[in-house]
């Protein structure tokens, strides 16, 4: 976060991203794009010196441009995210817990991450 004091910050409009960048203290300015693509390539062309937004989307992004010579900094706040399920779906929900349960705890979900991501994406 200290990097970013007196730094022009790129997001995307709409998101909870912008909300909490808006709320940081000591930021030169934020600007706000229509999608994360846009505000990326800011960062690309120098207009911008930070973007916030997703780890896997930053991620992609510079996995994408390696010739960028862009690198991802550490975490400005972490959400965390969870399956959405119709309110008074409890069998539903029981379900999807039980199954989460089951592959955090036999590895299945570490070596789904490690394939697709390239590392282990659960939240600690």
């Amino acid at each position: 976060m200290a990097d970013l004091k007196g730094k022009v910050i790129a997001v995307q409009t709409g998101t909870t991203y912008l909300e909490n960048v808006q709320k940081l203290q000591g930021l030169e300015e934020v600007k706000n794009y229509p999608k994360d693509t846009d505000a990326f390539a800011t960062l690309v062309a120098g207009r911008v010196d930070a973007w916030v937004t997703d780890k896997f989307v930053a991620k992609a992004a510079l996995d994408g441009n390696p010739k960028a010579g862009l690198h991802m900094g550490d975490f400005v706040f972490v959400e965390r995210i969870a399956s959405a399920i119709k309110k008074g779906n409890t069998s539903l929900e029981a379900a999807v817990n039980k199954a989460l349960a089951e592959i955090l705890a036999d590895g299945t979900y570490e070596a789904i991450s490690k394939k697709y991501f390239g590392e282990d994406i659960r939240c600690r």
